[in-house]
């Protein structure tokens, strides 16, 4: 009887170790589901930053291109502007100089009408 006794006492500690190690796994693969769950998501989200990552960059290279296509106009407009400047003052030179020319023209004309007058 002690032994029917022990025999039946290792019997139930083993269909009881049995139930835990059961309730253990399922706790396990309920654990495991849910981090798949979490990696999955964690992998989506990181999807789609590096999608947003990406447009910004492309917006980044056209705002650049823009950048520098308005920097050379802009530096063209300025060459443009000083040779505007340049032509200008040329302009106001020789404006000065035939200015002058009128003037010793008028000068010159008024002397030779002074000395034809003395002639006579």
């Amino acid at each position: 009887a002690l032994e029917v006794a022990a025999a039946r006492a290792d019997h139930d500690a083993q269909k009881k170790t049995s139930e835990e190690r059961k309730q253990e796994t399922e706790k396990l693969s309920r654990q495991i589901l849910t981090l798949q769950d979490t990696i999955k998501g964690t992998k989506e989200h990181l999807a789609l930053k590096a999608e947003i990552v990406n447009r910004l960059k492309n917006q980044l290279g056209h705002q650049e291109a823009q950048s520098q296509a308005l920097s050379e106009r802009l530096a063209r407009s300025q060459d443009l502007v000083s040779k505007c400047k340049h032509d200008a003052e040329l302009a106001k030179r020789e404006h000065e100089l035939a200015q002058k020319r009128a003037d010793e023209f008028v000068e010159t004309l008024v002397l030779e009408a002074a000395k034809t007058t003395q002639l006579e």
